[in-house]
């Protein structure tokens, strides 16, 4: 049975916060994100790598970025167990 994480991306005025459900605060040995990424038309224009111990939900800071790569934002993240979810 492959475990589903749901993926939520709140943008605010000038940070995109990644919230990842199912995940310990902070994250466990056994059970974490390896990275999560911020695509913009498929492509990624903003990356932070994790490891245990960090928390599950990740800012992102969108200031610099531009309307175009703001409209359709998504968010994908790397579990060490389950593999690769989109936002």
């Amino acid at each position: 049975n492959a475990k589903m994480h749901k993926v939520k991306i709140i943008i605010g005025f000038d940070k995109a916060t990644i919230i990842v459900e199912d995940f310990t605060e902070p994250m466990d040995e056994d059970h974490f994100l390896e990275r999560v990424q911020l695509l913009s038309d498929g492509k990624m224009i903003s990356e932070k790598l994790l490891k245990a111990g960090d928390s599950p939900k990740i800012n992102f800071d969108i200031s610099s970025f531009s309307v175009k790569q703001l409209q359709g934002l998504k968010a994908r993240v790397y579990c060490n167990q389950h593999g690769v979810f989109e936002s």
